[in-house]
């Protein structure tokens, strides 16, 4: 079987003669990426590698970052949610918080514990529940906003659960 010429029938190697220029398109600005959207995220500490923003209120007027490797939240912020880059679908930048941010925190373990585990998320109405064990000891938490007289306070449900059968 002869070697595959790539793009351009070889012209400019595998990736062809396209630049960046030749990719841009903003449809991936105006996708909705509904409740939550994993990727690595540039905050204001650093770069959360395995982060999952999250719109939370009653009016989706907030969002965290929750670092799924260290199980914190990294950061909060108001207004509008990720600005996603034009180039290549959106899928060759890292999405850039979008809205003002409140609060950042330091990258480092959220719990002090040895073993950590991410086991997921599911969704309750308009609450994106997340689950993870700490030590064994499995948690849900559930990040929230609540916004009154134009003040925004960031909130967390936690609850200790049993065991993690659905996940």
């Amino acid at each position: 079987m002869p070697a595959n010429p790539g793009i351009d029938g070889g012209v400019g190697g595998h990736w062809g003669v396209k630049d960046d220029d030749d990719w841009v398109d903003g449809r991936s600005r105006a996708m909705d990426t509904g409740p939550f959207l994993s990727s690595s995220l540039e905050t204001e500490s650093g770069t959360v590698l395995k982060a999952i923003s999250i719109r939370i209120g009653e009016a989706t007027e907030a969002a965290v970052c929750f670092d799924t490797g260290s199980l914190s939240l990294r950061a909060g912020w108001t207004g509008k949610f990720l600005a996603l880059s034009p180039k290549r679908f959106g899928l060759i930048e890292m999405p850039r918080i979008a809205g003002d941010v409140r609060f950042s925190a330091p990258a480092g373990a959220g719990w002090e514990g040895q073993k950590l585990r991410h086991r997921g998320l599911h969704l309750n109405g308009k609450r994106v529940v997340l689950a993870y064990e700490v030590d064994g000891m499995a948690v849900l938490e559930s990040p929230w906003a609540e916004t009154a007289e134009g003040t925004t306070v960031f909130t967390r449900l936690l609850s200790k659960v049993r065991t993690m059968t659905a996940f």
